[in-house]
């Protein structure tokens, strides 16, 4: 089986460090690189995109500052991001923000040099699907009841063309109101509902366009970080970003050998590609008829130089691409293996921080980087977490579990509660443990009645009643006893599906499923976000160990 690649142990002397030119585990070299990006100046049109941006909301003062220090120069960034998920989406996007505002405060300390972070928002993709639902943990009482997951969605557009359109491009329809009153409804009675809900309100409105109210929201919970953001869906991005986007169209034919040659490379070493590139692919997007039109992936077409995609009637040449590009940039757009190009050609990025599958693809790009004579950033997974509020911790204490007992198979996670799991629901109970020595009791009475009946038949008589009324309070004994275990069983568990429904939804990590709504609701705004900042707070390493604690931080509220 092919592994992934974990590039936190590039340079590090072990199998993967082949594979990417630097690694985060040594101080001089996070110290170099740093320094390096620092050297690097901003464009004064994206300083005014990123003041723009940036403006509005709370925490817009330390966001004002961030830019600030970024225009005087000397400033190196610390650089995530994440597609723009209904409500913020999974709780996994809290914790790329709080790690890449960790990182950054934790390398400015190192380095007495000024790493500002910044979440890019991934406006230019269409999938709205994916970013059209969250999952939000309610109904947490009465104790016994599961948990319920309350499945949040909004409704696509009938528009056929917006199913290819980039999400920067959409606007929030009406719906979203009711979504945010059945949430409102949903957790009624959590102490910090209020502001939780006023904030979702004041930034989730019809007429917004998604990343704008991800925005918004991401700006109210990390306000006193100076978490900078930006979309990237705008003419100032595109325009910027039009020189990697032309020698893509330019060199699709080389890129595609480079890619080609990396991606032998690691299947030769034991690692596998995150992202198997397209055969003759410029890694870019191509908007049919206008910049907000329908959005198709440009594949090399049957004639040198030219290029196909659905719903172009005939074959593209490069020239005419070139042509289009050059008077409108905007409509072209990234694909995964050429976004990070683009964002490190623009910023002074020192590191990025990613999910598991975004550090892995950076092993695909580093000839990429090389070829456009891009410097690339150290590469940092973010950090992993659990919530786990204060209900759901005695839940576990009262059968003796650990959250991590969670991820155990079904079967062996109902050994460790001393539950068996019938394989057929309607096989007839096991007689209870009582049963043995009920057995041997009848046989001695039925012994003695036989003995009283050569003695004196009239004690026989008393015998043979004993004998039937110790039978029939023995059976109604073990029909108690039997009823008894099944109801043990049944509450242990409705216990555990309320353990597994809040901390392994759908049997996936809790952090890929739920949204942050409910914690906030239970514990605060701020107090969510400090009580992530408290855990992950990352310790710089210098033995190729990873830069935020490892493993999954549990976190109880």
């Amino acid at each position: 089986m092919m592994r992934a690649f974990n590039s936190f142990y590039a340079g590090s002397g072990m199998k993967g460090g082949a594979f990417l030119s630097r690694g985060f585990g040594d101080a001089r070299d996070r110290a170099a690189v740093v320094r390096n990006a620092s050297k690097r100046s901003l464009r004064p049109e994206l300083l005014e995109l990123l003041r723009e941006q940036n403006e509005m909301g709370p925490g817009a003062g330390l966001r004002k500052a961030a830019v600030d220090r970024l225009a005087r120069g000397n400033a190196a960034m610390v650089i995530t991001g994440q597609q723009v998920g209904l409500f913020l989406g999974p709780l996994y996007t809290l914790y790329k923000a709080a790690s890449a505002v960790a990182i950054a405060k934790a390398l400015t300390a190192e380095t007495s040099v000024d790493c500002v972070p910044l979440f890019w928002l991934q406006t230019e993709d269409h999938d709205f699907p994916e970013i059209a639902g969250c999952t939000v943990p309610v109904d947490l009482e009465p104790q016994n009841h599961p948990t319920s997951l309350l499945q949040l969605r909004l409704r696509d557009s009938v528009d056929p063309i917006d199913e290819r359109r980039s999400i920067g491009d959409r606007k929030l329809g009406a719906e979203v109101r009711s979504l945010i009153d059945q949430l409102e409804q949903s957790l009624e009675g959590l102490p910090h509902l209020g502001e939780t809900i006023d904030c979702l309100r004041s930034n989730y409105r019809e007429g917004i366009a998604p990343g704008e109210a991800f925005a918004g929201v991401l700006n109210a919970l990390f306000a006193e970080h100076g978490l900078l953001v930006l979309n990237p869906r705008c003419r100032a991005v595109a325009k910027l970003a039009s020189p990697i986007v032309a020698r893509a169209l330019t060199d699709a034919e080389s890129i595609d050998a480079l890619l080609k040659a990396r991606g032998d490379a690691l299947r030769e070493a034991g690692f596998s590609e995150q992202i198997e590139p397209r055969p003759g692919s410029p890694l870019c997007f191509f908007h049919l008829e206008e910049t907000q039109g329908a959005r198709h992936r440009l594949t090399q077409g049957k004639e040198p130089d030219s290029f196909v995609a659905p719903g172009l009637e005939h074959p593209v040449d490069k020239a005419t691409l070139l042509e289009i590009h050059a008077k409108d940039p905007l409509r072209f757009s990234t694909s995964a293996l050429l976004r990070p190009l683009v964002q490190d050609s623009l910023f002074p990025t020192a590191v990025y921080v990613g999910g598991p599958a975004e550090v892995n693809y950076f092993a695909q790009l580093e000839p990429l980087y090389r070829a456009f004579e891009v410097l690339m950033p150290l590469i940092a997974e973010r950090a992993h977490a659990r919530l786990v509020p204060h209900r759901i911790r005695r839940l576990l204490a009262k059968l003796g579990l650990r959250a991590g007992q969670l991820e155990l198979p079904h079967d062996q996670l109902l050994q460790a509660l001393n539950l068996e799991r019938p394989e057929d629901p309607s096989r007839p109970l096991q007689p209870p443990p009582g049963a043995a020595w009920s057995a041997e009791l009848d046989e001695r009475l039925a012994k003695y009645t036989d003995e009283m009946q050569q003695v004196d038949p009239s004690l026989a008589k008393a015998a043979t009643r004993l004998r039937a009324s110790l039978e029939r309070g023995l059976a109604k004994l073990q029909r108690k006893h039997q009823r008894s275990t099944v109801e043990r069983d049944q509450v242990l568990r409705a216990r555990l599906d309320r353990l597994t429904s809040f901390l392994r939804p759908h049997g996936e990590p809790q952090e890929r499923v739920l949204s942050f709504p409910a914690f906030a609701a239970r514990v605060g705004m701020r107090e969510l976000v400090q009580q992530i900042f408290s855990a992950i707070e990352p310790v710089l390493p210098d033995n190729d160990s990873p830069p935020v604690a490892p493993g999954l931080h549990e976190i109880d509220l």
